[in-house]
């Protein structure tokens, strides 16, 4: 699945061609999938998170709506529960017993991103931040750009954020960060994604 221009679209033959999936959303902007491939989608203007069971043949609003504004990211805990980012706001938890969204902490992530032991991160403006629980520890801020707006980890564990001034690498889960820039030229980096072998 995708979205253009705030339209859901949905491919059946890996690619070749694509159809209109909205099903009556609007203004989506976000695609993810929970821990057990659950899809998820959030709309902006107002901020509302869906989830379809049926590969997006049909779409249940999750919770109520948050705020009338531009949702940044989705995500979730480490026991699944959702996570919206909403832009200036901060990032929102799904309340198990009312199902309304209570402010988790008051900043806005730009993804995040859980590694396959199981810990959770996010690329933030005030840095790289990793999950405890409910809480979240600022792991690293330090960047000339200033801004982290994407992670990605690779097979072994390594784990990369495009920032606003160019690619850093940690490969001690975080402990550590090191700039990589080699050929990038400081560049904004708005997305990272790995081919075969790591590349």
């Amino acid at each position: 699945m995708t979205t253009y221009y705030g339209n859901l679209f949905r491919s059946t033959d890996n690619g070749e061609s694509w159809t209109n999936a909205n099903h009556g959303l609007s203004r989506i902007g976000q695609i993810t999938k929970d821990y057990d491939s659950t899809l998820y989608v959030a709309s902006s203007y107002p901020a509302r998170l869906y989830k379809s069971t049926d590969l997006g043949d049909s779409w249940t609003q999750v919770g109520t709506e948050i705020a009338d504004r531009f949702v940044t990211a989705v995500g979730f805990t480490e026991d699944g529960r959702p996570l919206v980012s909403v832009d200036i706001l901060g990032t929102f938890i799904l309340n198990d017993l009312d199902s309304n969204w209570s402010l988790l902490y008051q900043f806005s992530v730009n993804q995040f991103l859980r590694q396959p032991d199981g810990k959770i991160y996010g690329a933030a403006g005030i840095g790289i931040i990793q999950s405890t629980g409910y809480t979240w520890n600022l792991l690293y801020s330090g960047t000339r750009g200033g801004y982290f707006r994407t992670m990605e980890v690779d097979p072994d564990g390594v784990i990369y954020a495009g920032t606003g001034g160019g690619v850093f690498i940690s490969k001690d889960h975080g402990d550590s960060w090191q700039q990589n820039t080699t050929g990038l030229q400081d560049a904004s980096v708005l997305s990272l994604k790995f081919g075969k072998r790591g590349q």
